[in-house]
């Protein structure tokens, strides 16, 4: 009966090992990719704050050189729309009211 046991308890082990470091491998490669993941997230909100910033300061000149025949077109057309610039378009909008208040 300890024959029987001994011959099974060497594949059990072997198996056992193999498992268990394989494992431990992928526990490591799924904590380096979450790491990594952060790293790649606060880079990526950097860069977007970055690009709004941007943008902003783009759409503060535009309203700046706001000139009075555009002003004109966007009161003629209110219902002006776009498929490339809705934001824009909209904040523009609401700047006017702001204006004409």
């Amino acid at each position: 009966m300890y024959a029987i046991r001994d011959t099974m308890r060497k594949p059990s082990d072997a198996i056992s090992t193999v498992i268990g470091k394989e494992t431990i491998r992928v526990t490591s490669s799924v904590e380096t990719a979450r790491v990594k993941a952060a790293l790649g997230k606060a880079e990526l909100k950097d860069n977007l704050t970055e690009y709004r910033k941007e943008q902003y300061k783009k759409y503060a000149e535009l309203k700046v050189s706001l000139k009075w025949n555009k002003k004109r077109l966007l009161e003629a057309f209110p219902k002006l729309q776009s498929t490339k610039y809705i934001q824009g378009i909209q904040e523009l909008r609401q700047y006017l009211k702001g204006i004409n208040s």
